[in-house]
Parts: structure tokens; C-alpha cells; sequence
């Protein structure tokens, strides 16, 4: 039954990116992809636009990688929009050899003010194995930035399994009506998910073609919500039952060692595909929609929605997807509307090595319309 649901799962997805209006039709033409230097970044799962470190006049940008939990990495963008190293290269967040200052599978940067949140998935490995290190949050800020964690994995798996009570805790009006009934909807599928997984992982030990879709982050973004500064996370899985994907806004905890709460949640219409990045610009929702489960056979699609729309209870219909043809690895964005185009970067592969890239992480430039 566990196989038959993943591959009920694909077969919606497939469908209904199949029934989807083509997304040519938006103008927005891809260049060629090319490598992303340098080693360490194999594994590119994120990228955010920030004032250079060497002279903050200037834009660069920052990726994460998702098997470098110690630093992200800061990159230069060249004038038609490619990407190399800057100098200095790394961001120092954490320590991989001390475990009160690890962060496991970074999947999502957002601004908070004038610092940057670095998301870990809160997600299980490819085994449907948890590792706590996954539900780390760091924020950094300053000049020369600095890494502090603000969201641990404390209680992390047990508030999954009590998702409506300590996950997802909505107050006030959203106690009640649209927002009351996504919440009753997305506990549902994470509930039946993480059982699963947690099933998978017992009695298939080591086994890295888990089948479930359990809690797992790709995307972030932040809003401003009544003259404050809010972020909402975007998930790859699990899907609703309608196919429709999920965004969490954000509760940073009073403690460190804690981990994240939500007390909004929305959903969108990607045709049956995943949240795999978030962004925003000029009033407008950005994203990459791809598959749930690795897919190397799918296309990812860019796609955009009015900002506006992104509010606890809602559902976005109102989705434009502008270019159609994205490889399936496609994970981070950064929207430079300026220059009227889109920077995509693409994962790759660590070698089991872990001395270089067995597939080097890659970057196009979309030209936007």
C-alpha cells in the first residue's frame, strides 16, 4: 500500500502538470546552464540577494548547500547575470563538529529584517530516517555576519504527531473557518505521512527509496503583515489530498533549543507539483514548482502569484507559471527585476568522497518579459 500511494501521488502530479495550460506562452526564454563554481557548493538548495560583504554598494548573493551545514557561501553576479565566488567565499553559521552548533540539510533562506533565517528542511533522509539536525534554525546578521540559532528540534517529531495542538497553532479569528479547515486538512495528510515514514524506517532500515512524503521544507519568503516582518515556509511535502502544496507562517520560538510553530497556513495551486523555492519581488509571490518525490524525468516550472494573495485561510488559484522547462534539480531563485530576469540554480551531488562535487551544482539565467 505504501508503494501504491507514492505512485498514486506521481500519476496525479503527472496529470495535472499534463493539464496544465502551456507556460510558454509567458515569454520567459532560459539560458544556457552552466556550472556553479566553486567545491564546496555541490549540492546548491537555496540562494537570497544581499549587500556584498567586501562593499555593500553592491548586490551579491548567498546559497546554501544542503550538505554544508556550516557555512553558506557568498557569490558575485557578473552583468549578465552568472554567478561566481566572491571574496571571502564562505558565511560561517556553525561548527559540523560540535553538535550544539550543527545545522542538517539547509533548504530555505528568507530575510528577517536586516538578517537572513537559514532553514533547515525539518525533514527524514532519503532511509525515512529523522535526524534532529534538520529542524535548526540560524539567524545571521551584522557586519561581518554572525550565526545564532534561534529553532532547535526540541519536541520536534512528537509535535508532529499532535500537528492541530502544537504545530500549527492558529489564534483569534483563525480558530475558526478557512484557515481552521486547511490546518484540520494539512494535519491530516502530515499525520498519515509521518507514520509512514516512521514505519518505512523500521522495517526497512538503511533502505534510501522511501516511499513516504513526510514533513519536509524547500522554500521561504518573507511579507510584511501589519507593519511587520513575517516569514512563511513553503513545503515540498507532503501535498494535500487535492494536490494542492502548503505554506506555513512562521513563529520563532523563546528558546533556542525549541523548535519552529506556525500560526498561519495557506495553500497554493501548482498543478500537483511541490513548493521547491520561494521568493518575492515588487509585490509579487515567486517560486519553483517541481516534483514531490526525486523525479529525474520531470520538468520544474517557474512560476509567480500576487503577494497579496498570501494570507492564513487562502487558497492561491491566481497562479501564472512563466517558463515550463526547468531541469527537475531547481532549487534556488533570485528575481532581478531590474534586469527583467531570473537567476535559477540547480543541485547537484556530493562524492561520497566528500573531497569534490560527483555533479557539480549548475545556474541558468531566465530573461523575464
Amino acid at each position: 500500500m505504501k508503494h501504491l500511494a507514492a505512485t498514486a501521488l506521481a500519476a496525479l502530479s503527472s496529470l495535472l502538470v499534463a493539464l496544465a495550460p502551456a507556460s510558454g506562452a509567458g515569454g520567459a526564454t532560459a539560458g544556457a546552464e552552466t556550472t556553479l563554481e566553486r567545491f564546496p557548493v555541490c549540492e546548491a538548495s537555496a540562494a537570497i540577494e544581499m549587500p556584498c560583504r567586501a562593499d555593500a554598494t553592491k548586490t551579491c548573493v548567498w546559497v546554501a548547500d544542503n550538505e554544508q551545514g556550516a557555512n553558506l557561501f557568498e557569490y558575485d553576479v557578473g552583468a549578465t547575470g552568472v554567478l561566481s565566488p566572491a571574496t571571502p567565499f564562505a558565511i560561517e553559521i556553525g561548527d559540523a563538529k560540535k553538535d550544539a552548533r550543527k545545522y542538517g540539510d539547509i533548504e530555505a533562506l528568507a530575510r528577517d529584517g536586516d538578517a537572513v533565517l537559514a532553514i533547515g528542511s525539518h525533514g527524514r533522509s532519503r532511509s525515512c530516517e529523522a535526524q534532529k539536525v534538520r529542524a535548526r534554525v540560524a539567524r545571521i546578521a551584522g557586519s561581518p555576519p554572525v550565526a545564532t540559532r534561534v529553532a532547535g528540534d526540541e519536541g520536534w517529531k512528537k509535535s508532529l504527531a499532535q500537528c492541530s495542538a502544537a504545530l500549527i497553532a492558529l489564534g483569534g479569528d483563525g480558530a475558526e473557518g478557512p484557515a481552521a479547515r486547511l490546518r484540520e486538512q494539512a494535519c491530516d495528510v502530515i499525520a498519515e505521512q509521518e507514520a509512514r515514514a516512521e514505519a518505512y524506517a523500521t522495517e526497512h532500515p538503511g533502505d534510501k527509496d522511501c516511499p513516504a512524503t513526510p514533513f519536509n521544507v524547500e522554500g521561504a519568503v518573507h511579507v510584511t503583515d501589519g507593519g511587520r516582518t513575517r516569514v512563511w515556509i513553503g513545503l515540498r511535502a507532503p501535498l494535500l489530498r487535492s494536490g494542492k502544496a502548503l505554506l506555513l507562517r512562521v513563529v520563532l520560538p523563546q528558546k533556542p533549543d525549541e523548535h519552529l510553530t506556525f500560526d498561519g497556513i495557506a495553500a497554493i495551486d501548482l498543478k500537483g507539483q511541490a513548493i521547491r523555492e520561494l521568493t518575492q519581488s515588487d509585490g509579487t509571490l515567486w517560486g519553483i514548482a517541481g516534483s514531490v518525490l526525486d523525479d529525474p524525468t520531470s520538468k520544474s516550472r517557474l512560476w509567480h502569484a500576487p503577494l497579496s494573495a498570501l494570507t492564513s485561510g487562502a487558497t492561491i488559484d491566481d497562479v501564472t507559471f512563466v517558463h515550463d522547462g526547468l531541469p527537475s534539480t531547481a532549487e534556488g531563485l533570485v528575481l532581478q527585476p531590474a534586469e527583467k530576469r531570473a537567476i535559477v540554480l540547480m543541485d547537484g551531488d556530493l562524492d561520497q568522497s566528500e573531497t569534490a562535487c560527483a555533479t557539480p551544482s549548475t545556474q541558468m539565467t531566465i530573461a523575464l518579459p
